[in-house]
């Protein structure tokens, strides 16, 4: 009886709470600046930041006036910068569905709220293409697609991605600036590992969003 009255008390609470959670939904568009981060044993390779930018839409879950859960789909261009590789600079261009999920924390600052904000993301690669101009006598250049899979060959990258990310911003009204930064943590590199070679995306966005109906 008292586990019944348990477990119905506590379907309960979440429903009180899933009803009570305000939710709203918002569109977002930003810069990205994201590097593949290489290393090959104890070897790391020098790849610098590139240029991109994502799109999409977001979703807010408000627990509380604080506590907010903020889910999102985005299209994201991600990759990296390699110069003087064998003679050789290397661009590499990925494109991704993304699937953030944060939690947010949102101070009141009178008009304006501090948004504090962590939490994780799944990624799945569309496409990709690599980009290489010579650094010898004669000047040459040339691009080739990725080819994503899990068996390692040539050119393949593995589709799927995740990570954590951080980040902070401020909220005016419907509108959200941010500045947040993910860590990847899987492997894209499909290859063994025994080879100790492994391939990450890291990077920054600076985003605005703007939330519909409040």
């Amino acid at each position: 009886m008292t586990k019944k009255f348990c477990t119905v008390l506590f379907v309960a609470v979440l429903t009180v709470s899933y009803a009570q959670a305000q939710f709203t939904f918002g569109v977002r568009a930003g810069f990205n600046s994201t590097r593949l981060s290489e290393k090959d044993g104890d070897r790391k390779t020098n790849s610098y930041f590139r240029a991109g930018f994502q799109i999409g839409a977001v979703s807010e879950y408000a627990i509380s006036d604080v506590f907010v859960i903020q889910p999102s789909i985005l299209f994201a261009t991600q990759g990296g910068l390699i110069e003087n590789s064998y003679y050789l600079d290397w661009k590499r261009s990925i494109n991704y569905l993304q699937i953030p999920v944060n939690a947010l924390i949102k101070l009141n600052l009178g008009e304006t709220k501090l948004l504090l904000q962590a939490g994780t993301y799944f990624g799945y690669a569309l496409s990709g293409k690599y980009k290489w101009e010579s650094k010898l006598g004669l000047y040459s250049k040339g691009e080739y697609k990725i080819k994503f899979g899990n068996n390692y060959g040539e050119n393949m990258i593995k589709p799927f991605d995740y990570g954590i990310g951080l980040g902070a911003g401020l909220q005016v009204y419907n509108f959200q600036v941010g500045l947040g930064y993910n860590f990847g943590l899987a492997n894209i590199s499909p290859a063994p590992r025994s080879s100790k070679y492994s391939m990450k995306n890291n990077g920054m966005a600076v985003t605005l969003t703007y939330l519909f109906g409040k």
